[in-house]
């Protein structure tokens, strides 16, 4: 069994670093994911409603294990992000129900290492990234029991950039 220890190295972005007491043991792990949700739903007219999402999460993993002859290995990651989405949900036309709106997400800590215990040599790629996104649809209700959902979403993403997504939906 190993044991938590404060990292000393460079790449300490779990906060901690899991140190095998026994190196002939295999596998100690850490598999942990948490969040926290805030939700506040209003009607701001008889048509129109809003719904304000805040959130927040989090997924931490390390294990280690023995790699044949070449020695210990270690793997960590560590994800951490937040939004903020903002919706609304008009219905000024008959058999029409009209979604927009908008939403802020920071995956502001994205981290992956892999370590060879014995050399100490790790790799720790930082993909933080901030998204910002317009979308809207209109589910149009053709009968009782046929609706058309066209759609569009618009994002801005720090690293992949402008992206414009159609989306056409037949619900029977």
């Amino acid at each position: 069994v190993g044991s938590a220890k404060q990292w000393q190295g460079n790449d300490a972005f779990l906060g901690y670093y899991y140190y095998p007491s026994d190196i002939g043991k295999i596998n100690n792990s850490l598999d942990d994911n948490s969040f926290a949700s805030l939700k506040y739903d209003t009607d701001l007219g008889a048509q129109l409603k809003s719904s304000t999402h805040l959130y927040y999460g989090q997924y931490l993993y390390a294990t280690d294990y023995a790699e044949g002859p070449s020695g210990y290995f270690f793997q960590q990651s560590a994800s951490r992000w937040w939004g903020l989405d903002n919706q609304f949900v008009g219905t000024w036309f008959d058999r029409h129900k009209i979604l927009f709106g908008g939403e802020f997400r920071d995956d502001y800590q994205q981290q992956y290492c892999d370590t060879y215990i014995t050399t100490y040599y790790g790799i720790s790629p930082d993909t933080s990234m901030r998204t910002s996104s317009l979308y809207a649809q209109d589910e149009y209700s053709i009968t009782d029991k046929l609706t058309l959902v066209p759609g569009l979403r618009y994002d801005n993403n720090s690293k992949a950039g402008d992206t414009t997504s159609p989306r056409m939906a037949a619900i029977y």
